[in-house]
């Protein structure tokens, strides 16, 4: 079973314990962010609340979440169509693959019915 992790991190001044099964570094770094983000709000002198700071810096990761997967789905659909398209071009390939040699059995049936290896015939 996974180990759950205390994790005290502080923004703007204010205290959290964050508890998760994910790495001590790992939260510490996700609470540095945000407290970057909202110290940079708070001081960018638009007389904007600590509340204020959070809740922007919540909207724009949640943007930012959303973009990622529009573009995770995106990448799925393409990847899914190019595997669609290697998929027809396997089959085409051995469509290709059995022609060829459905073509050389015949080449040879009619070099042998010519009377030789090159078709030709012999003059006794």
């Amino acid at each position: 079973m996974d180990t759950i992790n205390r994790v005290r991190i502080e923004v703007n001044g204010a205290r959290f314990v964050i508890s998760s099964q994910k790495d001590e570094k790992y939260i510490k770094e996700l609470g540095a962010q945000i407290n970057s983000d909202v110290k940079e709000l708070m001081d960018s002198g638009r007389n904007i609340t600590f509340n204020e700071a959070l809740t922007l810096s919540a909207l724009n990761y949640l943007d930012a979440y959303k973009e990622s997967e529009r573009n995770a789905d995106h990448l799925r659909g393409q990847i899914n169509a190019y595997l669609e398209d290697a998929g027809r071009a396997r089959i085409e390939a051995d469509e290709a693959k059995r022609e060829i040699a459905r073509l050389r059995r015949e080449l040879e049936l009619a070099r042998r019915a010519q009377g030789g290896p090159m078709g030709e015939k012999s003059h006794e």
